[in-house]
């Protein structure tokens, strides 16, 4: 049942064979969805499990919201909705990395690319210097390349403030300015040669 009434997820064939017949009644399984998502959920899990096949971009969004917000395991949730576990579990992990970056009070978060929460995903247990990386990497746009280096670097301090004075080192050495949410890296002026 959803906000808008009752609405079959499976057995349509045998709702329309019932009617056919001139049946009045039609046995079925009743089931209270609160959330769009758990109505699509249960119906990737009966079309999975009449051979329906689920797109990769949709099994993937339905597998993160099962795992993430209700909770349920990741080897068990990969195998049903037939998505690699190790795609959804770096997944998970860059998801998780984002939502601890945005409670820690990171504005650039919810902005941040999955390879650059995936290489945060390492400081998240130190929710301020979480909360400065995912600051930095989104105030001056880095490449991940560079956020992996700034991690590696973070990583190398054992103290929070070193942490902290390691990021902004970082940013120092990496000559990045914020512009207007762009990020522009400086090069030497051109010299003309006469």
């Amino acid at each position: 049942e959803t906000q808008g009434g009752i609405m079959p997820l499976a057995g349509f064939t045998r709702l329309t064979a019932a009617t056919q017949a001139g049946r009045k009644t039609f046995l079925a399984y009743r089931v209270d969805v609160s959330l769009p998502e758990e109505f699509r959920l249960l119906s990737y899990m009966t079309n999975r499990k009449e051979g329906l096949r689920l797109d990769n971009a949709s099994a993937l969004s339905g597998a993160l919201f099962l795992v993430i917000d209700q909770g349920m395991d990741v080897t068990s949730i990969a195998k049903f909705l037939g998505v690699s576990k190790r795609t959804l579990l770096a997944k998970v992990n860059a998801e998780r990395t984002r939502r601890a970056a945005v409670i820690a009070g990171s504005k650039h978060a919810p902005k941040l690319s999955e390879l650059v929460c995936k290489s945060l995903s390492v400081l998240k247990s130190n929710e301020k210097v979480l909360k400065e990386a995912a600051e930095a990497a989104g105030a001056f746009k880095m490449s991940d390349s560079l956020v992996k280096e700034m991690v590696k670097k973070v990583k190398e301090e054992k103290s929070e403030a070193s942490q902290l004075a390691a990021i902004e080192k970082i940013v120092k050495e990496s000559n990045l300015e914020k512009t207007a949410g762009k990020s522009v890296i400086p090069f030497p002026t051109r010299t003309r040669l006469v």
